[in-house]
Parts: C-alpha cells; structure tokens; sequence
C-alpha cells in the first residue's frame, strides 16, 4: 500500500524502487488518508494513472495542504467506485482546475470540506450520484475564487449535513443543479458570506440560511439555477475556449 516518489525541484514522480519512472500501478491499501498531504513546496505530480484505488475506502486529505501545487495529472480517470470517504480530498490546494467527471462516487458517504480553501473558479461535479452523501458540510467552504459550480442532476439526502457547504465562497455567483437537491432548513451558515449568490431568475443574497438552497422561480426564491439553463453556460466556455482547460465533459455527461 505504500507509494515510492522521486522529488525533483518542486515536482514529485511516481517511481519504482530503482528510482526510474514507475510503469507499473501502486495498489493503495484500504486507508490512503494524507498519501501526499503536507508537502507545502510541491508544485507539480506526475504519474497518478499508476495509482490503483480500487480496494481503497478512505481518501481523507489526500493532496490537503500542498498549498503550491498546480499541477496534477492522470487522476482523471482513477477508479474510485469503493471509496467511503474523501474528506478534504483536494482542500488548501493551488489547483486550478479538475477534471472529475468519470469518477463514480455512488458508494461514498462523506464530501465534506473536499474542495475547501482552494483556487478552484469553476466545477463541473455533473452527473455524481451523490444519494448516499451524509455529509456536504464545508464541501466549497472558503474557495474564495469560485464562481459557477455544476452539480446537474445532483439527488441529495435532505437530511444529510450542509452546514457551511459554500460558507466564504465570496465570488460565487452560479449553481447549476435540478429540483433533486433538496435539503432540509435545519442547516446553518451554508450560503455565509456568499454576497454574489443569484439564483436563475435574479434572487441575490437575501441570507445563509438552508432554506433558499432551492430552484430559483417566479413562486419560490432561491439561489439556484436550474440545470436545464447550464447549456447557455457551456456554450458560452466554449466560445471563450475556456472549456477544455475546465470543464470534463466525458461520456457520462449529456447536455
């Protein structure tokens, strides 16, 4: 379950015990909680394809704190079907953007504070299964550049936690999702500090309360947009070109 890396500079490689490029896979163990947490000056990963997660359950602060890091590459398509946990996953992370759209989380329980503290400006998290999470709570908590998120299709358990879930996201403008998101009003701080929130038809921030985490109507405020509209969105990344650095829009994606 161990993982050998050869750091050279500020970019780590997954390697053999030769101290040669790896070319075969590194099976993690069940538990691969803080596998690279902590290394502060690490700018860049190379090699994560060769990880296998297929026996893992736990991916608790995986890359949490690498508070430089930028780069990652060949996690895309990692096969995450039996991890239970991932918190702080990605958090206090430099990343710029992520490519997640392949992963399937159906049997996961636990999101929280995933995508905390980091760069991220917009994500695409479309298509998820997301009906086991008890847990949402600081999931974007803090990602102080994030904008438009796309949690298309997301069908939530209304009483997980949500608590703080967006708390300090002060650029966050979109969220694009369906009337399957449904949370219960007993959650608190979930939209704190969000003061560029607008829902699709212009309700802006009335609150932090749970309670405006719904379709934005002409009967009903919210601060969501409907993931019908996301098509407009895409359209528009693609006309910036924006679009194939950001967002992944792999097979399990219908727009």
């Amino acid at each position: 379950g161990s993982i050998v890396v050869y750091i050279e500079g500020d970019t780590a490689y997954l390697v053999n015990m030769k101290n040669s490029r790896a070319k075969n896979a590194f099976q993690l163990s069940y538990d691969a909680t803080n596998t690279f947490a902590g290394f502060t000056n690490l700018r860049e990963i190379q090699g994560l394809r060769l990880i296998n997660m297929i026996n893992t359950t736990i991916a608790d602060n995986f890359f949490e704190g690498c508070t430089s890091l930028v780069s990652i590459d060949g996690y895309e398509r990692w096969n995450v079907q039996n991890l239970r946990s991932t918190s702080n996953m990605f958090a206090s992370t430099n990343i710029p953007f992520l490519k997640l759209g392949a992963w399937d989380l159906a049997t996961n329980t636990n999101f929280s504070g995933m995508f905390a503290n980091t760069q991220l400006s917009e994500l695409d998290l479309a298509n998820w299964d997301v009906s086991n999470i008890e847990s949402f709570a600081g999931m974007f908590q803090n990602s102080k550049r994030l904008q438009t998120l796309i949690l298309k299709a997301w069908e939530t358990n209304p009483n997980a936690s949500y608590q703080n879930m967006f708390a300090g996201c002060s650029l966050l403008t979109t969220i694009y999702t369906s009337p399957t998101f449904k949370v219960s009003n007993n959650n608190t701080s979930m939209f704190e500090g969000c003061a560029n929130i607008m829902g699709g038809m212009g309700t802006t921030y009335i609150s932090d309360s749970s309670a405006y985490a719904k379709i934005d109507s002409q009967s009903t405020q919210g601060y969501f947009t409907s993931d019908e509209n996301v098509g407009t969105f895409i359209a528009r990344l693609y006309a910036t070109g924006s679009i194939s650095t950001t967002f992944d829009y792999s097979s399990n994606c219908s727009y």
